[in-house]
């Protein structure tokens, strides 16, 4: 039930213990000024408890890529280079986080965004269903269902920017079709940055969702119980909303399981 991570420094007799449960039952934090040895800390707990629990799932934010050679034989490492955590997995506050961010003139930006992404949902699961693949049913069985904001199902990117470019067709008015130029400029930016591609630069969409966290939660472990991510290398307005998404997964796949 406890693990040793060193000795009390007065006296290297005396062990100094952690119990497991307790550690991990609660929020907890290792702290110290730089250089004082956190991330080997860390590194060492962890180690000390996969000895334990070999079968453990664990998933490392490593925001300054330290952490791959300490778990080179016990950690599955995932860079943006071979990152996938397609877009359509963001709930609605996140993807606006991306698209939008904090720029002046935001509310109509989202308003916008709030209609259009369950139409884009919606037009994918019917060409879905026309391509006979199943897809989703309401409880009582029948082919139709809401599709809301944050509903966790895929749709296209190229949808969403179809029913933009369908919007502003229909508009004359230069002040209402600033919001939509807005959008569809940052969406095609986005589609076409390399350092996006985890995110958007799938060619085709499927719903995936349990390969994705399968593997960064490490279903099944297979002898590698940690997931490394290494985040050094996205943009950096990218980072807190990939942060969040992974914390919420985490929580709900504690939560759920």
């Amino acid at each position: 039930t406890s693990i040793r991570i060193g000795h009390i420094q007065q006296d290297v007799s005396i062990p100094a213990m952690v119990k497991i449960d307790e550690l991990l039952g609660k929020h907890f934090a290792v702290l110290g000024t730089t250089g004082t040895g956190k991330s080997c800390a860390v590194a060492l707990i962890l180690r000390r408890i996969l000895e334990k629990n070999p079968k453990a799932h664990i998933l490392l934010l490593d925001v300054h890529r330290e952490y791959a050679s300490s778990f080179k034989e016990y950690a599955e490492v995932i860079q943006p280079q071979n990152m996938s955590l397609p877009f359509w997995m963001l709930n609605f506050e996140e993807f606006v986080e991306i698209l939008i961010g904090n720029q002046p003139n935001r509310e109509q930006d989202v308003e916008i965004l709030r209609e259009l992404v369950p139409l884009a949902k919606t037009r994918y699961a019917a060409n879905t269903r026309r391509d006979k693949v199943p897809t989703l049913r309401s409880r009582d069985g029948s082919d139709t269902i809401n599709l809301g904001v944050d509903t966790p199902v895929p749709y296209r990117a190229s949808d969403l920017m179809g029913l933009i470019e369908e919007h502003l067709g229909k508009l004359e008015l230069k002040g209402e079709l600033a919001p939509y130029k807005r959008l569809k400029a940052r969406l095609d930016t986005m589609t076409r940055d390399p350092r996006y591609a985890f995110m958007f630069g799938h060619m085709t969409i499927s719903d995936n969702m349990a390969e994705v966290v399968g593997r960064i939660f490490r279903i099944p472990v297979n002898d590698k119980p940690i997931t490394v991510i290494e985040l050094g290398g996205l943009p950096s307005e990218v980072i807190n909303v990939c942060v969040s998404v992974l914390a919420r997964m985490a929580f709900d796949f504690a939560l759920w399981s």
